[in-house]
C-alpha cells in the first residue's frame, strides 16, 4: 500500500473508471439477471431521464399510486390518474389503462404491426423486438417504449400536480414530438 497518493474511486466495469448506472445495469444484465432488458432500458438515443424513468418502470419501483401505497403513504384514491377504472400500478399505466391503450393502438396500427401487450412492462421490453425492417425504421422501433412511457407519465404527473389534462390527440401529438426529438441526434435520422 502506498500511504503517500490520495486514495480515487474507480470503477472496473466502465473503460473510463466513473460509475454510471448504465455501466451497472450492464454488469448485472450479464451476471445475474439475464431476463432483464438491459438493452431496451438503456437505449443510447434515449434521454439519460427517459432510460432512468423506464428502469424504474420495468423494476417496477416508480412511484405509483400502488407503490406510493405498498410504501406506507396514505392515499385516499388509488384510481389511475388517466382513467379512473383500476388502481394506479405501473403495468396498469404504462400498458393495460383503457385511455393509453388508445395512443398505443394508434401507434402500432400506424406501424403496421399486430401486438399484444404483455403483462408488465419488464415483459413488453424483453419482448420488443422486431425484424425485417430497415435500419432507420428499428431504430424508430426501439425507441418507441421510452416516448411513450415517458409521456405517458408526464401527463399523469400533469394530472396529478397540475390538475391539467392533455386530449388523447394532444398526448399523440406530443408522443410524436417527442420521437422526432429524440430521433434527430440518431445517426440514422440525421438530415
Amino acid at each position: 500500500m502506498d500511504f503517500s497518493t490520495e486514495d480515487k474511486w474507480h470503477w472496473k466495469w466502465n473503460p473510463d473508471g466513473i460509475f454510471s448506472v448504465k455501466s451497472l445495469a450492464a454488469r448485472i444484465g450479464r451476471k445475474g439477471v439475464p431476463d432483464f432488458p438491459v438493452q431496451q432500458v438503456w437505449n443510447p438515443i434515449s434521454p439519460t431521464k427517459a432510460s432512468f424513468l423506464v428502469w424504474t418502470m420495468a423494476l417496477n419501483k416508480c412511484l405509483s399510486k400502488e407503490n406510493l401505497v405498498s410504501r406506507g403513504i396514505q392515499i385516499l384514491d388509488q384510481s389511475c390518474s388517466l382513467c379512473g377504472c383500476s388502481a394506479e400500478s405501473t403495468d396498469h399505466l404504462c400498458l393495460h389503462c383503457p385511455f393509453l391503450a388508445q395512443l398505443w393502438n394508434h401507434l402500432l396500427k400506424f406501424l403496421k404491426v399486430c401486438w399484444v401487450m404483455p403483462r408488465s412492462v419488464k415483459k413488453l421490453l424483453c419482448c420488443w423486438h422486431i425484424v425485417g425492417w430497415s435500419k432507420k425504421k428499428k431504430t424508430l422501433w426501439k425507441m418507441i417504449p421510452s416516448a411513450v412511457m415517458w409521456c405517458i407519465w408526464t401527463e399523469r404527473n400533469r394530472r396529478v400536480f397540475s390538475n391539467k389534462f392533455l386530449s388523447l390527440e394532444d398526448l399523440t401529438q406530443k408522443l410524436v414530438g417527442k420521437l422526432i426529438s429524440w430521433l434527430s441526434v440518431a445517426a440514422d435520422f440525421r438530415n
